[in-house]
């Protein structure tokens, strides 16, 4: 009998020895498999980390390889508006030497007189009379001027297509829109040779766009006598 019990015994315990030993394996495996399950998080946490950052570094490199081509395209804006402000003072020049010419293609060849120019002296009158009313054979046979009345004597040359009256009415005409140009006289009498006689004051004349002048019908209806 206290064999048999201690034959039961024995085989308890040995059964029991090995439970326990099942169970510390069994423990063990799941310790180490937690620890190779926690190993592979981190593993994986510090590989989505640094995608993360790689992922953060390409954008940078993105945005700085980016940036610099705006830049670039801005500076070749501004290259672009200076070219166009540096074409500007060209057209101001060549405005400048258009009024420039304009200036001298303005100028009277020949004439002597401006607006506003005075007759002091019987050799200004002259010059004057010679240049705007006597053609080429024509001939100033006299001529006086005192107290601002001038007084000449022209003797008209023949012309193969007007007659000596209508010769005389243009270059009276003539001479006087040009001696209305200066001050200093107050009566313009011109005698033309064989033909008739002109005179008019300065205070008959009338104005145009282009200035003063007398009459031309008034002119002829003197030279005429009607």
């Amino acid at each position: 009998m206290k064999r048999s019990f201690l034959y039961l015994s024995i085989c308890l315990l040995t059964v029991l020895v090995a439970c326990n030993s099942a169970e510390g394996t069994s423990t063990k495996d799941s310790l180490e498999d937690n620890q190779e399950v926690e190993a592979n998080e981190k593993e994986n946490n510090q590989a989505s980390e640094e995608d993360a950052e790689s992922n953060e570094e390409d954008r940078a490199l993105e945005e700085e390889e980016t940036t610099p081509v705006e830049e670039e395209g801005t500076f070749e804006e501004e290259e672009t508006t200076s070219v166009k402000e540096e074409d500007t003072p060209v057209e101001e020049n060549t405005s400048s030497v258009e009024d420039d010419s304009n200036v001298d293609s303005g100028l009277s060849e020949g004439s002597i007189g401006q607006d506003g120019q005075r007759f002091t002296s019987i050799d200004q009158v002259k010059t004057e009379i010679q240049y705007a009313g006597i053609g080429e054979n024509d001939t100033l046979e006299d001529l006086t001027f005192e107290n601002g009345r001038i007084e000449a004597v022209i003797n008209l040359a023949s012309h193969e297509l007007f007659s000596l009256k209508d010769m005389a009415v243009n270059r009276y005409s003539q001479l006087s829109d040009h001696l209305l140009e200066f001050e200093g006289w107050d009566v313009l009498t011109i005698e033309y040779k064989y033909v008739g006689k002109v005179s008019f004051t300065r205070s008959q004349s009338e104005s145009n766009e282009y200035g003063d002048y007398f009459p031309t019908l008034e002119i002829e209806r003197q030279i005429t006598g009607e």
